[in-house]
């Protein structure tokens, strides 16, 4: 788990059983989803604590994450694997209805 204090935010690397949504057929032999979840707390006068989930990237790939010291940027390392390996970082810009609002 890695903890972002400026935005309330964190991000989680996790291995999970894979939710299939209803209705449909989950072909794949594989029973885990290996990805990164990002999730908000917030606090409410009305409804008190909450964890909010922002979104996930779903990849198999993931080997190590991280929240830039502004706190909206946030970076995932994938290796590839095979002969020539390499990692890859790639960068997103994490923001919610709420910030763009002010």
């Amino acid at each position: 788990m890695i903890w972002e204090p400026l935005h309330d935010r964190f991000a989680v690397h996790t291995k999970s059983k894979r939710e299939i949504e209803a209705g449909r057929r989950d072909y794949s032999v594989a029973s885990t989803r290996d990805g990164i979840d990002i999730y908000q707390c917030v606090w409410n006068t009305e409804t008190g604590f909450n964890v909010k989930l922002l979104g996930y990237h779903p990849s198999e790939k993931v080997v190590d994450c991280s929240w830039s010291p502004a706190g909206e940027m946030f970076a995932i390392c994938e290796k590839d694997t095979g002969m020539m390996s390499k990692q890859i970082w790639s960068t997103f810009l994490i923001v919610t209805k709420e910030e763009t609002k002010a």
